[in-house]
């Protein structure tokens, strides 16, 4: 679960291998899922946006910098040397899903 592949911008970012996404991405689709979970009431869905939030937590929140890192390439973090290694929208529109998923969705706080 997560770690859904994102190809759009896989070749200016260097990838060598289909094994790329971006936390935009994972951004992205997580919130559809959770809008689909909310019409639907549909369990795979809520599932599907857990894994997400897990692969984010796991493989792209760097626990030294207390950041979520740009993306997941080639087996490997983001890094420094990449053309793009953090993107503070992408890491605030984590935040927004997270809040809208615990908050709007299942009526809860963090």
């Amino acid at each position: 679960k997560g770690n859904f592949r994102s190809p759009y911008s896989a070749e200016y970012m260097g990838a060598q291998t289909d094994d790329y996404s971006t936390l935009s991405s994972q951004n992205y689709l997580a919130l559809a899922l959770t809008l689909l979970y909310q019409q639907s009431g549909r369990e795979e869905y809520l599932d599907a946006v857990r894994g997400i939030l897990d692969f984010t937590r796991e493989w792209l929140y760097d626990s030294e910098q207390h950041r979520i890192l740009h993306h997941w390439m080639d087996g490997a973090i983001a890094q420094p040397d990449h053309p793009e290694y953090f993107c503070s929208g992408c890491n605030l529109q984590t935040l927004y899903v997270i809040w809208y998923l615990y908050r709007e969705v299942l009526g809860t706080s963090l």
